[in-house]
């Protein structure tokens, strides 16, 4: 029952979000936009978790010199120039080196 009760949530809420597509009026309209919010607020929170997640168990495994904590390090180094790379440099440009691959590559 316990592992029932998500499987019927999750396929409901998938089941209204298909008919919330194809049928944009009221009521189903303004339902499709409250599950949208929601899904970011709990993909917002997982991404959180996740990244807390990641961080304590490298750690922890480097702290501890466990087997295979030079990789732990070289993950976390790499994550954090990501990180650093995304917030500071952003989408933006990537973007418009994209554009410019596509137009280069066309002419």
């Amino acid at each position: 029952m316990r592992r029932q009760i998500p499987l019927l949530i999750t396929f409901v809420t998938g089941m209204l979000m298909i008919v919330a597509y194809f049928i944009p009026h009221h009521p189903f309209g303004g339902l499709r936009e409250l599950f949208n919010q929601w899904a970011i607020v709990i993909a917002a929170f997982a991404l959180i978790l996740g990244v807390l997640n990641l961080i304590k168990v490298n750690a922890v495994k480097i702290q501890r010199k466990r087997p295979g904590w030079g990789y732990s390090a070289v993950l976390l180094i790499a994550f954090t120039v990501t990180t650093i790379t995304g917030l500071f440099w952003g989408m933006d440009r990537v973007h418009r080196r994209a554009r410019r691959a596509r137009r280069d590559w066309c002419w």
